[in-house]
C-alpha cells in the first residue's frame, strides 16, 4: 500500500476505529516485513506522546497525529501374544481385550494434562502442535500431553508470552481465572498481576478476549493493543498499549520514552521484583533511553546522574527523592 493509505489505516487502528477488514489488511502488513513491526512500534510511541499534548485542545486530533506520523515516521509397542495351540480361541480373546485396553489407555494418556511450573527463572514450553510459550517466575501452564483434533486449549496462572502454531480448523485457547482467550495463530503476552487483573498484550495476529462470566461481551485486540479486566469492578476494557516494557520480563530490555519517573519505578520495581519508589509528585520529571540486562544499581546510578536526582534506602525500599 502507498504511504497515504498506510497511515491512514494506522491512524484507524490507534484511533479504534477501524474496520474488522481494515484490521486484517493491517495484521497481514504489518507480517509482510519485521521492519513494518518497528515502524509501527516508532508510530504508537509518537501516538502515545502526541495524545499527552492534545488531550485538551478542541480539534481533529486525529487528522492532525496523521500528518505528523507522514512526517515524523515513514512470528506400543505392538503386544505379541504366545500361547499353544490348545489356547487359540482363549489367546485371541485376551489379545482383543488387551488391543482394546490400550487403545483406552493411550487415549487417556493423549488427553491427559501435564503441570508445567517455571518456579524463580523464566521458563520456555513447546506444546504438541509446536506453539512456543515463555512462563514468567512463578508462572504455571496446564496443557494436554497431546491436543485433540480440533481442540487446543490450556490453563494459566501467572504471566506468559505466546508465540501460537497456526491453524484455521483449531482455535487456540487460554483460559485463566476471568479471562477466555482465542486465537488461531499470533503471539500475544497475559498478565495476572498483583492486584488481581488480568491483561493481554498483542504482538501480532488478532485475538479475541472475553470474560469468563459473560462470553458473549468481547473484545478483539490488533497489535498495539491491551485488553484489561478489572476484577472489582467486572469490566472488561481495550486500550492502546502504552507501557513499552511489558515484555521486558522476556527480553531483558527495558525502554523508556519520555516516561515519568513514577511509571519508571512501577517498571523497575516490576522487572527486578525489588520495591522501588519516589517521593517525587511533579509528573514532568521524566526518563527517556532503554537498558539491556543491566544490574539493578547500574540503572539507578544512570537514572541519578540524568535527572539530577539522588536514592536511598527506607525500610528495605528504593526511593529516589529530588
Amino acid at each position: 500500500m502507498n504511504s497515504k493509505n498506510k497511515y491512514n489505516l494506522i491512524t484507524k487502528i490507534l484511533s479504534e476505529s477501524a474496520s474488522e477488514d481494515e484490521k486484517r489488511i493491517f495484521d497481514n502488513w504489518l507480517q509482510e516485513n519485521p521492519d513494518n513491526k518497528k515502524e509501527f512500534d516508532s508510530i504508537r510511541v509518537l501516538w502515545i506522546k502526541l495524545n499527552s499534548q492534545y488531550k485538551s485542545i478542541n480539534f481533529d486530533k486525529e487528522k492532525a497525529k496523521t500528518r505528523i506520523i507522514e512526517r515524523e515516521f515513514i512470528r506400543q509397542s505392538t503386544i505379541k501374544l504366545h500361547r499353544t495351540y490348545r489356547l487359540i480361541a482363549y489367546a485371541a480373546s485376551i489379545a482383543v481385550l488387551i488391543v482394546g485396553l490400550t487403545f483406552l489407555i493411550n487415549k487417556q494418556e493423549t488427553n491427559k494434562y501435564i503441570s508445567y511450573y517455571a518456579g524463580n527463572e523464566v521458563k520456555k514450553v513447546v506444546l504438541s502442535d509446536n506453539s512456543q510459550i515463555w512462563l514468567n517466575k512463578n508462572a504455571r501452564l496446564n496443557a494436554p500431553k497431546q491436543f485433540k483434533r480440533n481442540q487446543r486449549k490450556v490453563i494459566l496462572s501467572g504471566e506468559a508470552f505466546f508465540e501460537v502454531t497456526p491453524n484455521k480448523e483449531s482455535p487456540f485457547k487460554v483460559q485463566t481465572n476471568k479471562l477466555r482467550v482465542k486465537v488461531l495463530g499470533t503471539s500475544f503476552n497475559i498478565l495476572n498481576d498483583k492486584d488481581m487483573n488480568t491483561s493481554v498484550s498483542v504482538e501480532t495476529g488478532l485475538v479475541s478476549v472475553s470474560n469468563s462470566q459473560n462470553p458473549f461481551k468481547k473484545e478483539l485486540l490488533a497489535p498495539g493493543f491491551t485488553a484489561i479486566y478489572n476484577y472489582s469492578e467486572n469490566s472488561l476494557t481495550k486500550k492502546v498499549t502504552s507501557n513499552l516494557n511489558f515484555m521486558a520480563w522476556k527480553t531483558k530490555k527495558l525502554v523508556f520514552f519520555e516516561t515519568p519517573i513514577q511509571q519508571v519505578c512501577k517498571d523497575l520495581s516490576k522487572y527486578y521484583g525489588t520495591e522501588i519508589g519516589t517521593s517525587i509528585a511533579d509528573t514532568n520529571l521524566k526518563l527517556s533511553g532503554s537498558f539491556y540486562n543491566e544490574k539493578l544499581p547500574d540503572i539507578i546510578e544512570t537514572i541519578e546522574l540524568t535527572l539530577d536526582i539522588k536514592s536511598e534506602i527506607q525500610n528495605e525500599q528504593i526511593i529516589f527523592a529530588q
